[in-house]
């Protein structure tokens, strides 16, 4: 029987994972539980994270547990409980204050020093200059409370006590040594960090070189953000007065309007540049790093070769194949609604806003559940579904063979471009790849997205032995279900064909070039294949 260990706190609830927290320790419980902010609950076992994300090791979130190892101990009623619960009958505000990643208000902590400029605006004239410190520390206490202490609001708290960046930089280092791999402390401090590197960089425009790092690591900007940012903030600031008042309808109605303006899809500019692009701020004069930027833009808008992206949706499907110049966008599975937001993220680093064509290889929810949200924020123009249906620049091999099983009768898919050939089986079984082989006996694959996300149901000696593919590509999330399975890993180790997982990887790149490709991934693997 395992030890119990109480004074867990549940400090932030979201639609597929809770947050509880012992002291400074951070955990992700599992499920759904009934469970509310501040309550204090029992937890019969934490499993610490052999390896931590980027996003767990910025979040100080170190192991996770299962709802059913707690149990409720005591509930704590609190303002913070309060808040939340009125907060939560408005959807779009609540999105608004809980999202970490996905709008420039968040992870530039816009709400905040919004606040505090409208405060100070409007008590400027009532006020001491000296008063006003003390209110903006209150103010962060204030939010810190009821939104959390996370890595926005210790550095608004430093930046007010200590005021000069060259202290308070380091000593946010020291409180969050992990400081760099959150996007708001690469977006607020990097451009100031190069800017004062060397001399080289002593004229770079902070303003342009931040555009630069927010479509590098969101892979979107919006151009009346780019116009009107030093307001954005005064209008955050309006929002979050209106919520601390309880004024929610107002709150609402403020940000419905300004999300409507800001959501202008003709005026959206998504694309992330590579780092290699920095070097076009290495220039005295203001006009040229805007002309820079601006060219730097049009390439990453419009890239100019074929690329296969295969988008790390954690246990399930979605892969991006995009042709020049963006001419043609088609992605085949869309993984769980849980991984909907990376997979948005990761479509539009490609500088992909609008699809042309939507593939579901076969119902199950790890390949199909974002299909509508995908309509409708994407423009989808054709979803494909059939084995009867066609498909631009790719073939559906055993189109005419129709299996009772959804997992067998997955649609199965071949993309051929200059000398790369690269094919997607769904969740097709061994049945379904012998078929495959016997009706296509000299097929030749370069690259093999293994089928069932390395399951052994697929993936067999004898599809491996026809086919011979360079490169094995493997999207899933280890923990889940064990994919791959260590038979199917062993095979390809037998036939020396090298493999890549989105669980190690992360996204997975495959850039076509004319005489070369080029296959790179989000945590910096690189390869070429001639």
């Amino acid at each position: 029987m395992p030890d119990i260990f109480s004074n867990y706190k549940v400090q932030t609830i979201k639609p597929f994972k809770v947050i509880i927290s012992n002291g400074l320790n951070r955990y992700e419980l599992k499920g759904t539980p009934e469970y509310k902010i501040g309550d204090y609950i029992a937890v019969s076992e934490i499993i610490p994270f052999e390896t931590q994300t980027q996003y767990q090791k910025s979040k100080r979130v170190y192991g996770e547990s299962k709802t059913e190892n707690t149990h409720l101990v005591k509930r704590n009623f609190s303002i913070k409980r309060l808040f939340w619960e009125k907060l939560s009958k408005y959807k779009e505000l609540y999105n608004f204050f809980d999202k970490e990643v996905d709008t420039i208000f968040s992870v530039l902590s816009l709400q905040l020093v919004g606040l505090m400029k409208l405060v100070r605006l409007l008590s400027k004239k009532f006020v001491y200059e000296s008063i006003h410190k003390y209110i903006e520390i209150f103010l962060c206490f204030l939010y810190g409370y009821i939104f959390g202490w996370g890595f926005g609001v210790m550095r608004i708290l430093l930046r007010v006590l200590l005021k000069d960046r060259q202290k308070f930089i380091p000593v946010l280092l020291i409180i969050y040594p992990y400081s760099f791999y959150d996007i708001s402390f690469n977006l607020v401090f990097l451009p100031y960090i190069i800017k004062h590197f060397s001399p080289i960089f002593c004229d770079v425009n902070e303003r342009v070189l931040r555009m630069f790092f927010l479509l590098r690591l969101l892979g979107k900007i919006h151009i009346l953000e780019m116009i009107f940012y030093p307001l954005l903030g005064y209008y955050a600031g309006m929002i979050l007065l209106s919520s601390f008042f309880l004024q929610f309808k107002s709150a609402s109605f403020l940000l419905n309007i300004g999300m409507s303006i800001l959501s202008v899809n003709r005026l959206l500019i998504v694309g992330a540049p590579a780092l290699i692009w920095i070097i076009i701020y290495v220039t005295k004069d203001i006009k040229k790093q805007i002309i820079n930027f601006s060219l730097m833009l049009l390439f990453i808008c419009y890239f100019p070769y074929t690329r296969i992206n295969m988008i790390n949706v954690y246990q399930g499907d979605a892969t991006l194949i995009s042709l020049g110049f963006n001419s043609l966008n088609i992605l085949v599975d869309t993984g769980r609604k849980s991984a909907y937001p990376t997979l948005k993220k990761s479509l539009y680093k490609e500088g992909v806003k609008k699809l042309d064509y939507l593939v579901i290889t076969h119902d199950d929810l790890d390949h199909s559940e974002n299909k509508e949200q995908l309509i409708k924020d994407f423009n989808v123009k054709y979803v494909i579904e059939r084995k009867d249906e066609m498909i631009p620049f790719m073939t559906q091999l055993l189109s005419e063979v129709t299996y009772e099983d959804a997992n067998e009768n997955s649609l199965i898919l071949l993309f051929k471009e200059k000398n790369l050939s690269f094919l997607i089986t769904g969740d097709a079984g061994v049945d379904q790849e012998k078929e495959l082989v016997r009706e296509n006996p000299n097929l030749d694959i370069n690259i093999l997205k293994l089928g069932h996300h390395g399951s052994k149901t697929s993936t067999s000696e004898m599809l491996i032995e026809n086919i011979k593919p360079k490169l094995a590509l493997i999207s899933s999330d280890p923990r889940i279900y064990n994919h791959p399975h260590p038979e199917v890993m062993k095979r390809l180790q037998r036939y020396r064909i090298p493999s890549m997982q989105t669980s190690i990887e992360g996204d997975i790149r495959i850039l076509i070039l004319p005489f070369l490709n080029i296959v790179v991934s989000e945590a910096g693997g690189f390869g070429i294949m001639k």
